[in-house]
């Protein structure tokens, strides 16, 4: 397996920065999506660093979970980008990423170029403490 990626969240910007670049500006040149249409999940919705550390089930039907959704109103309208997650002792790993739907099963659309990361299990549990800090309360 080739070297983990790096992970942090951007608070101030409202994003996952993979490899130091933002996520969504890297989907948007690399996927062709408009990254306006977007906002980061942990920003909108409650339990995600818990879904996206694997403590809750995911939210998106085939067992996906949401890394963002509507960037007008923060629910799940449209085509939320999702992921799955898959982690054990040596790696945590976002695959199968692309457009899923939260109430369709088999409405799923992977992305082309962009389709998984594989982390560190200690460096992703830093994101996700720091994550936790700026989640929707609610």
């Amino acid at each position: 397996m080739k070297k983990p990626s790096t992970i942090e969240f951007d608070g101030r910007n409202g994003d996952y920065v993979i490899d130091g670049v933002s996520l969504l500006q890297h989907l948007s040149r690399h996927e062709s999506i408009a990254a306006n249409d977007y906002q980061v999940a942990i920003g909108c919705q409650t339990d995600v660093v818990r879904r996206l550390g694997g403590a809750m089930p995911p939210d998106l039907q085939g067992q996906w979970i949401a890394i963002y959704l509507c960037g007008m109103c923060g629910g799940y309208d449209g085509n939320p980008i999702g992921m799955r997650l898959k982690r054990n002792d040596d790696y945590v790993m976002w695959s199968e990423i692309g457009f899923y739907s939260d109430h369709e099963e088999g409405n799923a659309i992977p992305f082309g170029k962009v389709r998984q990361y594989v982390f560190d299990p200690g460096a992703y549990g830093a994101f996700l403490a720091h994550a936790d800090r700026y989640e929707y309360r609610g």
